[in-house]
């Protein structure tokens, strides 16, 4: 059985076999739960990927003790930034901006890191890498918090903050529309 399969069915046992019997974490192997594609070909993902897509919050760690390259891009042009952001495992988003992934990446559909956590809603994700984008590309982000005004409190946003928020999606609209 295949490392990604493994992860995919959950099996932490024979991850673990796998992994000891020194399988690649970071070979990619064809996702037959989305082999049907537009282009009729399957997509390759890599081990790491597919935990956090599947949400396996207990193999991610041993992966990344064996070594998985979260720099790494699948097929599509993901890195696991993007894929952690996505699911809203801020720790590793964080983890894997300190360990210098890069969070300005496009993937193949246009979408950065911070993108895909606003595309899931992932808030935390989101907050931490707009803290962490330059300005050029918040745009996207005070949208998104613009829409979502009941995160404003969850957060307990200040007065002040908002005002700056408020401020800078206007300059942002403007420099958007100049260009």
């Amino acid at each position: 059985m295949s490392l990604c399969r493994c992860i995919v069915e959950d099996n932490l046992e024979e991850v673990q076999r796998l992994l000891e019997s020194n399988a690649d974490v970071n070979a990619y192997e064809i996702n037959w739960e989305i082999y049907q594609r537009l282009d009729d070909r399957p997509l390759l993902w890599l081990p790491l990927h597919t935990a956090f897509y599947y949400e396996r919050s207990t193999i991610i760690p041993i992966l990344l003790d064996y070594k998985a390259d979260p720099h790494i891009t699948d097929d599509d042009g993901r890195n696991a930034l993007s894929a952690a952001a996505s699911k809203n495992y801020t720790k590793y988003v964080k983890m894997f901006v300190r360990m210098g992934v890069d969070y300005h990446i496009r993937d193949k559909s246009n979408k950065n890191p911070l993108e895909w956590a606003i595309h899931f809603n992932a808030v935390e994700s989101a907050i931490f890498l707009s803290n962490t984008m330059n300005q050029d590309m918040l745009l996207p982000f005070l949208v998104w918090l613009k829409k979502n005004k009941n995160i404003y409190h969850h957060y307990l946003f200040t007065p002040d903050a908002l005002q700056s928020v408020a401020q800078l999606s206007k300059r942002q609209g403007i420099k958007k529309k100049a260009k």
